[in-house]
Parts: structure tokens; sequence; C-alpha cells
């Protein structure tokens, strides 16, 4: 199994931050965020790990070098048209150069580990992390299921017929992969390159199921904007707690959050439930 960080991309909506800045290496809780992803992957025991970088590509592949990565194979493929493409097209690149299973991630989301891990055990051909948790953003990426297939995705379902939010985490078979790769390979002769990834995977449910693994109410957050960027700290705090306790086995329930209260309190922080109370108070 192998993944795929796709992080060619320029930021836009985060400059002047991203003027020289490439996205995934914005820093929440004193490390970048790409820092924040290969720690999970390597703790998932996921070896070779292809990241698309584009914009600033020489920061991201020094700043990945330099990182003790015990185990984890990284290699670069560069995006040199991320200007005027998307990761669609980045995507395609690295299909090119990758076979048998993979799982997708985007280069801007951080999440507790044990979502990728959930995703890695499953055994269906094609699955996607799905946060079911209501409200959902008016940005988030809807999904319907039909049980737990995935027959759709994309930001314009209606939130009645949408059942979550798909998070960014995509696993493939090798089956699967291919079937993926000749359907993108369709849209890129098209000259669709100014695609988002998750048009081709949403092209593709119909007739490969695609299996949706709840995120199980466990922490997640994505970087696109200075909305989302000014609530990762307290989420990125809410994915330690979570990871440590659930490292030191406390039980789910009163203990768990317990457990979760006495992590964040002694770093001066509130979960983020407590800080919601305390707001809406």
């Amino acid at each position: 199994m192998k993944a795929i960080i796709l992080a060619a991309g320029q930021g836009r909506r985060l400059r002047p931050l991203t003027d020289r800045l490439p996205k995934c290496l914005i820093s929440i809780g004193g490390k970048p965020i790409l820092t924040h992803m290969l720690e999970r992957i390597q703790r998932s025991g996921l070896i070779d790990v292809v990241v698309v970088a584009g914009f600033q590509a020489d920061r991201i592949r020094q700043h990945v070098n330099q990182l003790p990565l015990s185990g984890l194979r990284v290699r670069f493929v560069i995006n040199e048209r991320f200007a005027e493409t998307n990761n669609l097209y980045s995507l395609w690149l690295a299909l090119q150069q990758v076979s048998g299973p993979v799982t997708i991630l985007n280069g801007d989301d951080f999440f507790n580990g044990k979502i990728l891990d959930m995703l890695q055990c499953d055994t269906a051909d094609a699955s996607a992390a799905v946060d079911c948790s209501r409200p959902l953003p008016s940005d988030a990426m809807r999904v319907i299921l039909d049980g737990s297939r995935l027959t759709s995705l994309g930001k314009t379902i209606p939130d009645g017929l949408a059942a979550g939010n798909a998070i960014g985490l995509y696993r493939f078979s090798g089956r699967a992969i291919a079937l993926l790769r000749s359907e993108i390979e369709r849209w890129i002769q098209r000259g669709r390159i100014n695609e988002f990834h998750v048009a081709a995977i949403n092209a593709l449910a119909p007739y490969v199921p695609i299996r949706a693994i709840s995120t199980d109410g466990l922490t997640w957050g994505e970087v696109d904007d200075y909305r989302d960027l000014a609530a990762a700290p307290a989420k990125l705090a809410q994915i330690l707690a979570e990871e440590r306790c659930a490292e030191l086995r406390v039980p789910a329930g009163p203990a768990r959050a317990q457990c979760m209260e006495a992590f964040l309190a002694a770093r001066g922080l509130q979960s983020m439930s407590a800080q919601y109370q305390r707001v809406h108070a």
C-alpha cells in the first residue's frame, strides 16, 4: 500500500500568508501540516509515500528531507503546471508512477491517526473516510450513501440528501486504482485539467463500490482559508488528546472524557465541547 499526498496548490485563499509559503507547510501546534500527516502515515505502517508538489516544490522537498521519518520512503512528483491545473491533474501525474493499492490524501488535512488506520483496515475495493456529524459545514464535500456504499459526492448535494462529509482520505485497491487512473485519463484527454480529483471519484462511484468509513466522532481538520486556520489549533489539541487517551487504553465514555480534559488542562487548553459551551453560555 502506498500513499499519495496532493500538495501542489498555491493556497490562494490564505494569501498573503501563502505568497511564498506552500499551504502544507503552514504550522499548527508548532509543526507544519505536512509533518503531522507524515507522522501519522508512518505510525499507520505505510512505507511508500509520493508527495505531489508544485508551488514552492523545492521548499517542500527540503522540509521533508530533514524530517526523522525512519522506515518511510518519500519521493516527489512535480506538477510543473500547478498554476493552471487542479489536483485531478496532480493525481494523474502521480498515478503514472504508482501501481497497486493506494491511499490518497489532501496535503492540507490533519486528522486523528485512527481514522487512517480504520481506512487501511477496510477490505473493500475502495473506501472513503466520512464524517457523519451535523451540522455539515457550508463547504462540505457532501456524500450520498446507500447503506454503507457511497453513491455520489460533491459540494452541491442538497443538505437533506447528504449523509455526511468526505474528509479527503480515500483508499483504493490495485483494481480500483487502475479504474480510477483510466477515468482520470479520459478527463485529461478532454482537457479537463482544472478539476478536483473528487469529480473523477464521483464518476467512478456508480460502477465501483466505494465504502464509507465513519470517522466515528474522531477529530480532523483542513486548512482552506483563514477561518479554518483559526480553528486548527483547537482541533489539533483535541486530536492529540484523543490519541493520547487511546494510547493509554482509557475506555470510551466518562473516563475517556476525563482523560482528555486532563490532557488539555495540563496544557492550558479546553476541549472543543467545553469551548462551545462557554461561547454559547
